[in-house]
């Protein structure tokens, strides 16, 4: 990074319920042309986490209480467009939300749930993706669960997105994943972020 004084900029930005200062942030980013750089929030803790690994895999995560969930994801499911959409249903209300990593032959499904004013996700494990999956009879195991915020899962899936975006273009994540970056439900959800309260 360059260390002239016109070439640094500082912004303030919200992520998981802490204001973090952004060095080195494009200036267009406080007019809201475009994202800033997560040079800070890249060294906070995280919930989400998502990246392409290439040929149709991508490595996901899952944070709770200290325990590192590794979720690799195969192409036979677009699971980051799945993230996305779920968390813009839990941000318009929805009580229930739930998302799935296929692993081959198995899969772990993420059931984000809002009661008594207290947001719970919740990963279960079943042993083959391909048989059809009664959602009552059959739990799955039960892998983690634990207390999270909305606005942090938000921010977490915002900086995996950009991220990839900013690695692959949206033609290199098409070659990579074999399915389109969610752009629409991205922007969405990236709006929501800027201009809503998410409990």
């Amino acid at each position: 990074m360059r260390g002239d004084a016109e070439d640094s900029h500082l912004a303030l930005v919200q992520i998981g319920g802490a204001v973090c200062a952004l060095v080195g942030t494009d200036p267009r980013f406080a007019q809201g042309i475009v994202e800033p750089r997560f040079e800070v929030a890249d060294r906070m803790p995280r919930v989400i986490e998502y990246v392409l690994e290439g040929g149709g895999w991508a490595q996901g995560a899952v944070v709770l209480g200290g325990r590192r969930i590794e979720l690799d994801a195969s192409y036979i499911h677009d699971t980051f467009k799945d993230i996305v959409e779920a968390l813009l249903m839990a941000c318009k209300g929805q009580e229930m939300v739930e998302w799935v990593y296929f692993h081959e032959p198995t899969s772990t499904h993420v059931y984000l749930t809002r009661a008594d004013g207290r947001r719970v996700i919740t990963l279960r494990r079943f042993p083959d993706f391909r048989v059809p999956r009664p959602r009552l009879g059959n739990p799955g195991t039960l892998v983690a669960e634990g207390e999270v915020v909305l606005r942090q899962l938000v921010a977490d899936v915002i900086i995996a997105g950009s991220r990839m975006i900013d690695t692959h273009g949206e033609q290199g994540y098409l070659q990579s994943w074999h399915h389109p970056f969610p752009t629409r439900a991205f922007a969405e959800l990236r709006d929501l972020r800027r201009n809503s309260v998410l409990l």
